[in-house]
């Protein structure tokens, strides 16, 4: 029986304020938000030479990553705007519940962090990540966000936070991607903060109350030996027509599997990733297999 893992994100330990506005917007089972093209989009389509094909609805990398770990809603709306003449600014707007504390232990969280005038939103100057890739466009500072939430996970266990890729676009901003500790004793270690990278100057970035700001991946941390090896072409066919078998791929799999034979096709079975879709393709593949 595989171990449950218990993750906790609690929203009553940051401030009065931010707790209130966390009770509105729970953090989400990513399983739970499918996202809305996902759930409307067809299972197959067809070429230009009329032939159907399956859509990316079979595509095992973006329905596991979609589907992975938490999803956490924006609490509140968000504005954001950076202007092209001067990208190193920005501005900021939000409800006035968040533009202004009134509550004491909220002014003395915010204090322990380091954080002043909107001590909910602050950011990080260019100086500190000068010369990174990420920052050669779009806004030179990166929004810091101190969201309701502070998170409890057993040890051993770390947590990727990053863009919920498939929900939402990337066109206005970017959820900066970093991965944390989460079992450390340490308080910047269980908080959970957003980092918002602004793309698009002169556009008003709107984030919704609700909307999917930003997407939890726990994972537990392994020790990993590293291979790096060569493959004879028999060995690498093999792999190829494995993971064609796994896939949308398995329409041009059938075929390469009259090419191969029986006898070397049905010990590929048994490297197969069985996938709990209604994909026609697998179905049929299934079916031969069956016989």
């Amino acid at each position: 029986m595989n171990k449950r893992h218990r993750i906790e994100f609690t929203g009553q330990l940051r401030g009065k304020t931010l707790s209130d506005l966390a009770t509105g917007e729970p953090v989400q089972l990513a399983s739970r938000m499918t996202p809305e093209w996902r759930a409307k989009q067809d299972k197959t389509f067809t070429l230009h030479d009329g032939r159907e094909h399956v859509t990316s609805k079979y595509c095992p990398g973006i329905h596991d990553y979609s589907r992975a770990g938490y999803i956490i809603p924006a609490w509140q709306d968000f504005k954001f705007r950076f202007p092209s003449d001067d990208p190193d600014l920005y501005e900021i707007h939000s409800p006035q519940i968040v533009n202004k504390i009134h509550h004491d232990h909220d002014v003395e969280i915010a204090a322990g962090n380091g954080m002043s005038g909107n001590v909910y939103m602050n950011k990080h100057e260019y100086s500190q990540a000068e010369g990174a890739p990420f920052l050669d466009y779009g806004c030179k500072s990166v929004i810091k966000i101190m969201s309701p939430w502070s998170v409890s996970v057993p040890k051993g266990v770390s947590l990727l936070y990053t863009h919920p890729f498939y929900h939402i676009s990337q066109e206005g901003h970017s959820i900066v991607p970093g991965i944390v500790d989460a079992d450390m004793d340490m308080i910047s270690n269980r908080e959970v903060n957003i980092f918002v990278k602004l793309n698009k100057p002169d556009h008003i970035v709107t984030i919704k109350k609700g909307d999917p700001l930003c997407q939890v991946i726990p994972f537990v941390r392994a020790d990993y030996e590293l291979t790096v090896d060569t493959k004879e072409v028999h060995e690498v066919d093999q792999l190829r027509y494995t993971a064609q078998a796994t896939f949308d791929s398995v329409v041009h799999a059938e075929a390469d599997r009259q090419e191969l034979g029986e006898e070397h096709w049905h010990p590929l079975k048994s490297n197969m990733i069985k996938k709990e879709w209604d994909c026609p393709h697998m179905k049929k593949m299934q079916e031969k297999d069956n016989d």
